[in-house]
């Protein structure tokens, strides 16, 4: 059987004539070693056994049988009977009960075939021959100095990834649970599901919303972890069970302070919070050197200082806001209300006051 028909049976594109051509092929005693060489060779794909590693296939076949309550005598409704007639299961219905002959040797390794192309071999071992000590697949999305990501998941949902900053979650995110492990910073706007939380959990803090949308900055090497909320309503609790939960209504943000391990509410500036997801560098009453880290982040470079001590004292505040501004443009208007020297080398920014 051409494999490359198998695929298109799988992804459903087969028209009525390519149907019937796997059907036959299927139902073809003549096929029983090929169709079995393609169960062997599904089930090395979806196990942990080596590609050599014999398999047993009668262990299988009652796994597979057990599984699917294809026992001696099993209770059919009106759609399994007509599916069962198109296995060629050879059951005979009495009330609403059917007696199942033995499905014998190759027909039962026809039936696994069918049933394992129809579902998808990795859904069918992992709803029906599931190994619970199989370990979840995750994906993880990585920003690097200078770069912002967007996503949507899943479940609809849309996530906006800062500089310097990793998101993990399971490839199956959004079917059973729809959890987040954040480190750096994100905006997310969450797609309502009542059933489903959607739970962010960063460095132990972990924040649970319905439909909403918040900012969270949680950088590794920044004392502050915050979370602020802009639309809907989120819960926030901390690692142990002893933590305070906390509500946030649009507008206010929850500080953690991870050297006092305390927690404080604040309103905060709904710009300066989230303008970066929009492309916007906000500076408002900033120092020198939050201003100069935010740009380090912004851009991917580095900055030295020379006359450092200048920066202390009477030097003032860095107030402005640029719009998808080259660092050039940047640091010509700063440089001009402040009044110091810049010189940008490749990666390497020396400012000198």
């Amino acid at each position: 059987m051409d494999m490359l028909l198998i695929k298109k049976f799988l992804k459903k594109q087969c028209n009525e004539e390519e149907l019937q051509q796997v059907y036959r092929w299927l139902n073809d005693p003549k096929n029983n070693e090929e169709v079995a060489a393609l169960l062997k060779n599904s089930w090395h794909q979806v196990s942990d056994k080596k590609p050599g590693a014999d398999v047993d296939l009668e262990k299988l076949r009652n796994q597979i049988l057990d599984k699917l309550s294809l026992t001696e005598t099993a209770r059919i409704d009106p759609v399994q009977e007509a599916e069962a007639g198109a296995f060629e299961a050879g059951a005979s219905k009495v009330g609403d009960t059917a007696r199942v002959k033995p499905i014998h040797k190759f027909r039962w390794l026809r039936v696994a075939a069918i049933i394992i192309l129809l579902e998808g071999i990795a859904f069918f071992a992992y709803r029906y021959l599931s190994h619970t000590d199989l370990e979840p697949q995750y994906t993880e999305k990585t920003t690097l100095a200078g770069q912002k990501y967007a996503l949507f998941l899943n479940d609809g949902s849309k996530v906006i990834l800062n500089s310097n900053s990793v998101l993990r979650y399971r490839t199956d995110f959004g079917e059973t649970s729809r959890d987040l492990v954040l480190e750096g910073e994100a905006f997310f706007e969450v797609f309502e599901n009542a059933s489903k939380p959607f739970k962010v959990e960063t460095n132990g803090i972990t924040t649970v919303a319905l439909g909403t949308s918040f900012n969270i900055k949680a950088e590794p090497e920044a004392n502050e972890l915050s979370v602020s909320l802009i639309t809907g309503k989120v819960e926030v609790t901390g690692r142990n069970e002893s933590d305070k939960k906390f509500i946030l209504t649009p507008g206010e943000a929850l500080i953690f302070d991870r050297e006092a391990g305390s927690f404080s509410k604040t309103l905060f500036d709904l710009k300066e919070r989230i303008a970066w997801k929009d492309g916007i560098i906000y500076f408002r009453d900033k120092d020198l050197f939050e201003a100069l880290r935010e740009l380090e982040k912004w851009y991917g470079v580095e900055f030295e200082v020379i006359n450092i001590e200048k920066a202390h004292g009477d030097y003032g505040k860095i107030n402005g806001e640029f719009e998808n501004e080259s660092l050039t443009n940047v640091l010509k208007v700063m440089s001009f209300a402040k009044g110091f020297k810049y010189q940008i080398t490749g990666k390497k920014v020396v400012i000198e006051l």
